[in-house]
């Protein structure tokens, strides 16, 4: 029997030089049950990882993908 093997992604945000993380900021910045929602979709990228797509993930060009919320009739990305 073939053992399939899923590898777990780790998201990492960005840092700037005086320590503010700006994806944090944004989040924190959103309605609770939506900031909640953008975090849960990103446990889903990390079990996901490159293999994430529509309706959550969309490929913008060149390998470039965004992370697609829907809450609502919004959609935070």
């Amino acid at each position: 029997m073939n053992e399939v093997v899923t590898m777990r992604f780790t998201v990492e945000f960005y840092e700037k030089e005086n320590g503010e993380i700006p994806v944090i900021n944004f989040i924190d910045s959103l309605e609770p049950k939506l900031g909640a929602k953008v975090l849960s979709l990103i446990e889903i990228l990390e079990e996901k990882g490159n293999q994430l797509r529509l309706p959550y993930s969309e490929c913008l060009e060149d390998g470039i993908f965004e992370l697609r919320c829907k809450f609502g009739s919004d959609i935070t990305r």
